[in-house]
C-alpha cells in the first residue's frame, strides 16, 4: 500500500511545524502513518493568515479557494485546513451568520475536486489546545512545576492564547519556537474530559480519521 500524501494549509509559521507534527502524531495513534502521512515540506501558508478567511480574489491570492486549488495542484491524497476562530464566530453569531468552518467546506469543496478535504477552526486559537492540556504538558516538564493548574472549563473561549502561554513560561510566547516542541507532546489519546475542554481538537482528530479512512479506501480501490 502506497503512502499517500496530505497536505496541510495554515495560517502562521508555527502552524507550518506544529500542524503537521499533531496530525501525523494522529495518524501514528490510529495505526494509519503507512496510509497517508503531513508533508511537513509541502504546508501551505499565506504571509497574512487572514487570506485563507477573505472573499475569493484569485488575482490577489485570497480565499481558501484559492489556498486549495494550489493544494489540489499536487495530487495529495488529502487536503487539511486549519484556521483560528479568534473573534470570527462570535461575531458571526451575534450577526446570524452560519459558522465559519460549514461556510468554509463549501466554498472549498468545489477546488478540492475529488481530493478528501477537512477544515478545522480552532477556537479561538491553536494555543487554546495547549491551555486545555495544561496539566499534562506541566507533568512533561514543558511548563514550569510551580505553575498553578487553572480551574478553566472552557478553555477555548478565553481570549488572549498566547499571553497566557507566555504567563505560564514566564518569558514571551514564541510561535515557532513553542508551537512544534508542544504539539510533539500533546495528550493522545484525546480522553474524555480533554475532549470536553477542547471539543475543536476533537474535531481535529475526527477529521483526521474521516481522511484516513479515505486515504485507505483509496489506496485499496485505486483513483
Amino acid at each position: 500500500m502506497s503512502l499517500g500524501k496530505l497536505i496541510c494549509i495554515v495560517e502562521g509559521n508555527g502552524e507550518c511545524t506544529a500542524i503537521p507534527t499533531v496530525v501525523n502524531r494522529m495518524l501514528r495513534h490510529l495505526r494509519r502513518d503507512r496510509t497517508i502521512a503531513a508533508d511537513p515540506d509541502r504546508v501551505i501558508c499565506p504571509k497574512n493568515g487572514d487570506c485563507i478567511t477573505e472573499p475569493y480574489n484569485p488575482e490577489r491570492k485570497l480565499g481558501i479557494e484559492y489556498f486549495v486549488a494550489r493544494a489540489a495542484n499536487e495530487k495529495p491524497r488529502g487536503i487539511l485546513v486549519v484556521v483560528d476562530a479568534e473573534d470570527r464566530c462570535v461575531k458571526r453569531q451575534v450577526a446570524g451568520l452560519p459558522g465559519l468552518g460549514p461556510e468554509l467546506v463549501e466554498r472549498a469543496k468545489p477546488f478540492a475536486g475529488n481530493i478528501s478535504l477537512a477544515v478545522v477552526v480552532a477556537n479561538r486559537m491553536f494555543e487554546t489546545w495547549f491551555l486545555a492540556d495544561f496539566h499534562s504538558l506541566r507533568s512533561r516538564g514543558l511548563l514550569p512545576a510551580a505553575t498553578s493548574f487553572p480551574q478553566w472549563k472552557a478553555p477555548e473561549s478565553l481570549v488572549g492564547g498566547k499571553g497566557r502561554m507566555g504567563d505560564f513560561l514566564g518569558r514571551k510566547y514564541s510561535e515557532t519556537r513553542d508551537q512544534p516542541r508542544l504539539a510533539e507532546q500533546l495528550s493522545l489519546p484525546i480522553r474524555p474530559a480533554m475532549q470536553r475542554r477542547a471539543p475543536s481538537l476533537f474535531k481535529l482528530f475526527r477529521e483526521i480519521k474521516k481522511l484516513s479512512h479515505a486515504a485507505r479506501r483509496h489506496a485499496l480501490t485505486g483513483p
